[in-house]
């Protein structure tokens, strides 16, 4: 980068990266991109049937792969409930990535805010505390 801008040149942006769960970058990516660029790297999940970016967050630089697939908490004026999976009787309960282990309660999305009154989101998504993970 110094190379490229010259030792004294300050970029005053950040990257975000928005996206669906399935298109999250590995934790050593999102370091290589910040340690390119020098600036923070955003990671957010976008919903089309809310009305766009629902949540942002740090991305993470380092972690197992889980971490990949956080995305911060919901934006202001954004409310996100946890719905639970309603699966068959005769299906073992889902796990994704070792949620189970890591404590991530797993369920669907419905999500209340900036541009719509409500919408289900029928992907699979965990939450840990107020973390959540759309994978």
């Amino acid at each position: 980068r110094q190379v490229l801008l010259g030792s004294k040149t300050r970029l005053r942006f950040v990257l975000a990266l928005c996206g669906a769960g399935t298109t999250a970058l590995p934790p050593d990516r999102c370091l290589w991109m910040r340690l390119l660029l020098g600036c923070p790297v955003l990671n957010s999940f976008v919903s089309v049937e809310a009305g766009g970016m629902v949540t942002l967050g740090e991305a993470p630089y380092a972690g197992e792969t889980s971490q990949a697939f956080a995305v911060g908490r919901e934006l202001p004026g954004v409310q996100v409930e946890l719905l639970p999976l309603k699966l068959p009787e005769d299906v073992k309960p889902l796990e994704v990535l070792g949620s189970r282990k890591a404590g991530i309660e797993l369920g669907t999305l419905k999500i209340t805010g900036l541009c719509t009154d409500e919408a289900r989101i029928g992907i699979i998504v965990g939450r840990r505390n107020r973390e959540l993970f759309v994978y």
